[in-house]
């Protein structure tokens, strides 16, 4: 289950600022952008103008802002499967076995592998 391929998309932290988008009513906030650390924008998260609420659009663009963080807790959790499965052996029967391949389904989906 070794990670071998790596993520080609931005590296580092990603930010945004959602203190102006707050306090705007649902029908004038239309989007949020996501920078990488030195201010280039690396996604757009629409808002209004697409139908989405405000508190779905901030929702959308969190999880987007948490992704690097996310992939990072997935390489470190398959790392932890491989250790277990070399001392302990096959994952069968206890929830490990599930929690192996949609580690898996969700890693290969982040970096582009089809399965």
């Amino acid at each position: 289950m070794s990670d071998k391929k790596e993520f080609k998309g931005t590296k580092g932290e990603w930010i945004s600022d959602f203190t102006l988008f707050e306090n705007l009513p649902d029908s004038i906030a239309d989007w949020i952008y996501i920078k990488e650390g030195d201010g280039k924008t690396i996604a757009e998260v629409k808002g209004f103008h697409c139908g989405i609420s405000n508190q779905e659009c901030k929702a959308n663009a969190q999880l987007i802002l948490a992704a690097p963080e996310l992939l990072e807790a997935l390489k470190d959790s398959n790392s932890a499967l491989e250790y277990i499965k070399s001392r302990y052996g096959k994952l069968d029967g206890v929830g490990w076995d599930r929690l192996e391949k949609n580690n898996r389904s969700a890693l290969n989906k982040a970096l582009g592998i089809k399965e």
